[in-house]
């Protein structure tokens, strides 16, 4: 394997990652177009933090919170356990 190099054969300086800018570039698109994207990005965002709290929220099963009930059990008269 080689090593990258860079121009006139010197070592090629390390490239930063893409940045990725909170909002892309909505110049090119008209003010109502902007304000419709804007708005889905609003609720996208909204829905992501309601998502992380329900994530953050401790959460509790139980058979109560099912609205079941629990079977009873029953073991008949001289039952002494399954024998193999």
């Amino acid at each position: 394997m080689s090593a990258s190099v860079g121009p006139q054969g010197g070592p090629r300086p390390p490239t930063a990652p893409p940045c990725m800018p909170d909002l892309p570039d909505l110049s090119h698109l008209t003010e109502e177009e902007r304000k419709i994207i804007m708005g889905v990005m609003a609720r996208q965002k909204e829905e992501e933090e309601k998502e992380q709290a329900m994530l953050n929220e401790p959460t509790q099963l139980s058979h109560h919170g099912l609205g079941m009930e629990p079977l009873p059990i029953t073991v008949q008269p001289g039952y002494t356990g399954l024998s193999i």
